[in-house]
């Protein structure tokens, strides 16, 4: 098990977290980086690191914990996401309980 003290990383502020959850996508930090993600423009930071949820429920207690709120979270295309894995921007981050 990877655990993030907090989101984004310490030490790396402008980092992009990305979570799933039963195949969805959401933007977990990163947000000032989210126009240049999508378009696919130079300038977002990599890795783009995308955390895995068993279940929503999941990633609500992950969140919770650290004094985040899980509202209001953009939701990422998977397209978009398998654009990164292509291009090898994309790290996954396994927590307990998380797809494999």
């Amino acid at each position: 098990m990877r655990d993030l003290a907090s989101i984004p990383p310490e030490g790396e502020p402008g980092a992009i977290v990305l979570a799933r959850v039963e195949g969805r996508f959401w933007l977990l930090a990163g947000e000032a980086h989210l126009d240049a993600l999508l378009a696919n423009r130079p300038g977002y930071p990599t890795p783009v690191r995308c955390l895995r949820f068993e279940g929503d429920s999941d990633m609500r207690r992950f969140l919770h914990a650290r004094g985040a709120a899980g509202e209001a979270l953009w939701g990422i295309h998977p397209a978009i996401v398998a654009r990164l894995e292509r291009n090898d921007e994309l790290a996954w981050i396994d927590l307990d309980g998380g797809e494999g």
